[in-house]
């Protein structure tokens, strides 16, 4: 199973030995992330000492990636079985790609350092991501630079502004853009070639990472409601939108390389639901990509795991 740590942040207590179950989303947009997490309570901790209420925060840590921080929304106690369920949502959401002017989102909630007005001295010299990093690190925010060429600055002037207004201002002079969420500060590059731009997290995926997929209603010889796919045989088995017994229709092709396969994901411009062996590199915005294939940038990231193991569907669209 994937490393998982969960923090209760009011006690600084790690619980994940006790969640029976959890389910979390991850989602790019407005939208926020979610968490739904059942705990065991057989010895009443969690409705004593370790009671939670709205507005109590925790720490997410999945695999490699970053601890995410949640923010109880609800608590639900439950006496048969004696369990607490813990609503939560991410905070602050995820934003959206910018568009026309500006940054796209604001200045993350949890490094309000960043957005607080200050002066440096003139800087002679300083690459675009070297000035990320010292703003970043001054706020206590980790920095993210992805664009491939990095811009170096000349006599960079800081004169009682916001290291977030101080950062916008360079990466928009050098064609970049800002994004933030709780815990990092982004500079992304702008759209190339039609595609939805960033350079994001690469995740190669094969045809045997893939367990079933989905969502998929152009394929022929017959409309299709879904299809799984088994990797050990490399066939896609697909059932027809308007079979009333639910019957599977013939199909003709297998797929047997990932290139095949991922092509044959992204030929629409839908959204297309992929099961998948879990792996923490499936984070939303991630891109994923084969080798002379077109790619594919996750939505949504579905997690859950309870004691009959551990689950991941990811939404993705071609780009």
């Amino acid at each position: 199973m994937i490393d998982l740590t969960i923090t209760y942040n009011r006690l600084d207590a790690e619980i994940s030995r006790f969640a029976e179950s959890l389910t979390l989303t991850e989602r790019i947009g407005k939208a926020a992330g979610t968490l739904d997490i059942t705990l065991c309570n057989a010895d009443g901790r969690f409705t004593r000492d370790w009671a939670a209420t709205k507005g109590d925060s925790l720490s997410v840590k999945l695999g490699d990636i970053p601890a995410e921080p949640y923010s109880i929304e609800s608590v639900a106690v439950s006496s048969s079985p004696r369990t607490v369920t813990w609503q939560c949502k991410a905070r602050p959401a995820t934003t959206k790609a910018p568009s026309g002017r500006g940054s796209g989102s604001p200045p993350p909630k949890s490094g309000a350092i960043i957005d607080t007005r200050a002066s440096w001295p003139s800087i002679a010299s300083i690459t675009l991501s070297g000035l990320l990093s010292k703003v970043c690190s001054e706020c206590g925010l980790k920095a993210q630079y992805c664009p491939k060429k990095d811009v170096k600055l000349r006599n960079v002037v800081r004169y009682n502004e916001s290291g977030w207004h101080l950062l916008e201002r360079y990466a928009k002079k050098s064609g970049y853009s800002l994004r933030a969420t709780a815990t990092k500060v982004s500079i992304i590059a702008p759209k190339q070639s039609g595609n939805s731009g960033a350079p994001q997290v690469t995740v190669d995926i094969t045809s045997s990472s893939i367990e079933s997929l989905g969502n998929v209603d152009g394929l022929k010889p017959a409309k299709v409601q879904s299809r799984s796919y088994d990797p050990r045989s490399a066939e896609v088995v697909t059932s027809s939108a308007g079979d009333g017994d639910g019957s599977d229709i013939g199909v003709d092709f297998t797929l047997d390389d990932a290139v095949g396969l991922y092509e044959d994901i992204a030929l629409s411009q839908g959204v297309h639901t992929l099961t998948v062996i879990p792996d923490s590199r499936y984070v939303a915005g991630a891109i994923l990509g084969v080798v002379g294939a077109s790619r594919m940038q996750i939505t949504q990231m579905t997690y859950t795991r309870s004691a009959d193991g551990e689950t991941m569907q990811v939404e993705a669209r071609a780009i």
